[in-house]
């Protein structure tokens, strides 16, 4: 999971660098429901003379392929994400996502969202001792009876977006197998 105070620790020992957390970007009177202060977009421009907004997906990618939304099993990477990472918008419910009922899982993308995703259910339950990992995502870990995830890249190797770290560390997990089409590789 994330060890974020260490990554971040790092980052904010540079003086020239600070963070503001629980800020919620835009109007105030949605700011006020989540309990957070409100800062808008012409507040920001006008304290600084470049702004980047670098944020998560807040909906889903349509693909329109058939039966996308209402196939039992089928769910958008946002939504397991939300999940694994104890987002309060998580809106999964744990019939739709229960890994004591699924043995077989297909990944569909070759970005880093994907092989997370794939990190994050091969990994060991003990691996995660030290995180923050939310404890209803442990248990569900704990019961699984997942044994078989395919990562199906629907580009070639040479687009997909996940770092050579990240396919490093997947591939030395305990008990997992790589293959790659030989013309692609």
């Amino acid at each position: 999971m994330k060890r974020i105070e260490k990554d971040f620790s790092t980052v904010l020992a540079d003086e020239r660098c600070e963070f503001f957390g629980n800020v919620w970007l835009g109007d105030q009177v949605e700011a006020n429901k989540r309990d957070c202060r409100s800062v808008s977009l012409d507040e920001l421009r006008s304290n600084y003379s470049a702004v980047t907004l670098a944020y998560g997906a807040t909906s889903d990618r349509e693909l329109g392929l058939p039966n996308e939304h209402s196939l039992r099993g089928v769910l958008p990477s946002r939504r397991v994400v939300d999940w694994y990472n104890g987002s309060l918008d998580c809106d999964l419910e744990q019939d739709e996502f229960d890994l004591r009922a699924v043995e077989e899982l297909a990944i569909i993308g070759n970005g880093n969202i994907a092989c997370d995703i794939t990190r994050m259910l091969t990994r060991k339950v003990s691996d995660f001792a030290d995180s923050d990992a939310p404890a209803h995502v442990m248990d569900a870990l704990r019961k699984s009876n997942l044994h078989t995830i395919q990562l199906v890249g629907r580009r070639g190797i040479t687009q997909a977006a996940f770092t050579t770290k990240e396919i490093k560390e997947l591939c030395n997990y305990e008990g997992l197998n790589l293959y790659m089409i030989d013309d692609e590789f």
